[in-house]
């Protein structure tokens, strides 16, 4: 009997966990200009071998996502971005109308937030730090590494909503609206 409550709690948790996280796709916006949607997950191939060079996922909603790598745990994320407004438009009792508003028009909602992010290359940077912080997050993202010193940046969020679901946010750094980040998703 205890072996069968084991079980049935560890099928419960993979479910949930399971759901908890998902890959998504992502564009840099550099100087002004929209790159390339690319996957959170990239496998390079080199003859027969297939080697992931990275692995990162997506998880919470759309008041607060975290971006961190798969096998690490959330509260090592490289990403957090969040907004007080949004969770304020995610609670509305009309949500669901607006978002079926928003699908019809195609235009996106705006909101106000923050993003967190990883700051792992000052210690590389010979300038002593001085370069924009997210001039260099944007260029080298996804790719970093959970660092407990981290950097914060107000920004900008539109928010599409797709038919079947699928959610798009541009987030642009409030100082510097030519640097900003795409991400897709269910």
């Amino acid at each position: 009997m205890a072996k069968k409550v084991l079980l049935l709690l560890i099928f419960i948790c993979a479910i949930f966990l399971g759901k908890a996280q998902t890959q998504f796709s992502y564009s840099k916006f550099i100087n002004g200009y929209w790159g390339n949607w690319e996957q959170s997950q990239l496998i390079q191939t080199n003859g027969n071998k297939s080697i992931l060079m990275y692995d990162y996922v997506i998880s919470g909603d759309l008041s607060e996502l975290i971006i961190y790598e798969k096998n690490n745990h959330p509260s090592k994320h490289i990403v957090k971005i969040s907004s007080i407004e949004m969770k304020q438009f995610i609670n509305d009792k009309d949500f669901k109308k607006h978002v079926k508003d928003v699908i019809k028009q195609k235009k996106p909602l705006k909101f106000n937030g923050t993003i967190e992010y990883s700051d792992w290359w000052s210690d590389f940077d010979s300038k002593g730090g001085t370069t924009k912080d997210f001039d260099v997050f944007i260029d080298k993202f996804p790719t970093s590494f959970p660092v407990n010193r981290k950097r914060n940046e107000k920004v900008i969020i539109n928010v599409f909503f797709g038919k079947k679901n699928e959610k798009i946010l541009n987030v642009y750094f409030e100082n510097d609206t030519k640097y900003g980040l795409a991400l897709g998703f269910n």
